[in-house]
């Protein structure tokens, strides 16, 4: 079988597991401990609901997020969150082994200090890069155009598209999918997977890398770099009512470039000061007694993370290590 089908989504064993990654991390939150407290009776009666197509998304939870920029993020219900994560666990297994290798936002050992790393090794290899935004992206995918890709390439079964369509169309005139949803950025990079044929097959880039919406070709020859620039706006515009924003340029790779939340050099790369004056805030607003002591503690984690392998690594720690002692004894103080 090289497609998903439907009884795959609801069965129960299925939903089950999807309950569990839904829940685990947050399982002492009072909407996660009543659902969980009565799982198999909420479980069947989604089960039902999918059965018989008589399910519907409930309301989203809007807020606003600002690491790295303004972003607004649609949370929905948990009971929402567990059938998004169902389907998604189903036509994943189809989709993944489809994308394109240089492809690398939500998924499996491919985030960005590896699309970052794949960058600095063409960087090493090419003298000139052309990088693409593109403008608006989740709140301008077309919905209609979005099921037409994942009927050509992935999923054949009305029932899927059924569920799917019912998840894009919540609180949607037909254009955009909502931003912190996991099928979203399943869809985002379902969708992109198009220009990834097109820039692999028709441009015939062997130095790509995309990281969601932003992307970049690789090239020693700069006349390729425009031409590639000219073909991939029309056919973003043409083929999937996309348009480039006023971030998309060509440059030297001896300069230097960022790229995925790091400043990627030739030899090296290094986290930006952007990231360096977040982890500063978060500190602060930690000191101050406003950021609780585990969500701090998951902040400094990521950032470490994010530094490894960089040139800013070594330099970071000691930096926080130096401002986690002044902010503890001030605390103290306190």
């Amino acid at each position: 079988m090289d497609k998903p089908i439907f009884s795959e989504v609801y069965d129960f064993e299925n939903l089950y597991c999807a309950a569990y990654e839904t829940i685990q991390d947050k399982k002492y939150y009072p909407e996660e401990l009543q659902f969980a407290s009565n799982l198999e009776e909420e479980l069947i009666k989604l089960q039902n609901e999918l059965i018989w197509h008589s399910y519907i998304p409930g309301d989203y939870y809007y807020f606003w997020v600002y690491d790295p920029k303004k972003r607004l993020i649609c949370a929905p219900e948990l009971r929402d969150r567990i059938v998004h994560t169902a389907v998604c666990r189903v036509i994943e297994r189809y989709i993944e082994p489809r994308l394109d290798y240089d492809s690398y936002a939500c998924r499996k050992g491919k985030g960005a200090l590896d699309a970052a790393n794949r960058a600095g090794l063409y960087a090493n290899k090419y003298s000139h890069f052309v990088y693409f935004d593109i403008k608006g992206f989740f709140d301008s995918i077309p919905v209609l155009p979005l099921e037409e890709v994942y009927l050509k390439r992935f999923v054949d079964d009305s029932e899927i598209m059924w569920l799917l369509h019912t998840i894009f169309m919540k609180d949607c005139n037909g254009v955009g999918i909502k931003k912190g949803c996991r099928t979203s950025q399943l869809s985002a990079n379902v969708y992109l997977n198009e220009l990834d044929h097109f820039i692999r097959h028709t441009l015939k880039a062997k130095a790509y890398v995309r990281y969601m919406d932003d992307f970049i070709i690789f090239s020693n020859d700069v006349e390729y770099l425009k031409f590639c620039w000219a073909e991939i706006a029309r056919f973003l515009e043409e083929k999937l009512f996309l348009k480039l924003n006023d971030k998309t340029f060509i440059g030297a790779t001896s300069q230097g470039f960022e790229f995925v939340g790091y400043r990627i050099f030739k030899d090296y790369k290094i986290i930006r000061k952007t990231a360096l004056d977040r982890s500063a805030e978060t500190l602060k607003s930690w000191k101050d007694g406003k950021v609780d002591d585990l969500s701090f503690y998951r902040s400094t984690a990521s950032r470490v993370g994010h530094c490894q392998g960089t040139a800013s690594y070594k330099w970071y720690c000691e930096y926080l290590l130096k401002a986690l002692k002044f902010a503890l004894i001030d605390r103290a103080e306190d």
